[in-house]
């Protein structure tokens, strides 16, 4: 009777697994970056653009280890979180004490030591990216992870 037989040695099963683990984990980092870059153009398209400052901090950023990984979309501006969610009425004070705020208002420069603000419904760009990514995304993940176990 004729046969063919296969032999492997678990030196290679274990070899080729630890590559293939590599491989993974490359594609799901790049897979997680893609989805929070997609994230992220999103939230910049309905954040408000006075200025660049805001709309030039944001950053994206994988976190956590093996299963636990994912991605943190976010600012570090300050004040980005009130533009996210919003304030209430407050008065503005200048950092340094006897200091004075200097604004441009109405094409003149004004200076004041202190400043009633009258608060913000906010801007939830965040939040509403985050949505419209979920309820409409491409599985970029996946796609990745499969084109490495394919290839």
């Amino acid at each position: 009777m004729a046969g063919i037989q296969v032999t492997v040695n678990a030196e290679t099963v274990i070899a080729r697994w630890a590559e293939l683990e590599k491989r993974l984990d490359v594609a799901t980092d790049a897979g997680l970056l893609a989805e929070g870059r997609a994230i992220r153009g999103r939230y910049r398209r309905f954040m408000g653009k006075k200025s660049k400052r805001l709309f030039n901090s944001v950053y994206v950023e994988i976190v956590g280890r093996g299963k636990r990984k994912g991605i943190r979309v976010g600012s570090n501006v300050p004040y980005a979180e009130i533009h996210e969610r919003g304030a209430r009425r407050h008065v503005i004070t200048p950092k340094r004490a006897g200091g004075v705020l200097r604004f441009n208002w109405n094409g003149r420069i004004v200076y004041r030591t202190y400043v009633n603000h009258p608060g913000h419904r906010g801007n939830p760009a965040l939040r509403r990216a985050t949505e419209q990514y979920r309820s409409g995304r491409v599985p970029l993940l996946r796609r990745r992870v499969q084109e490495v176990l394919s290839g």
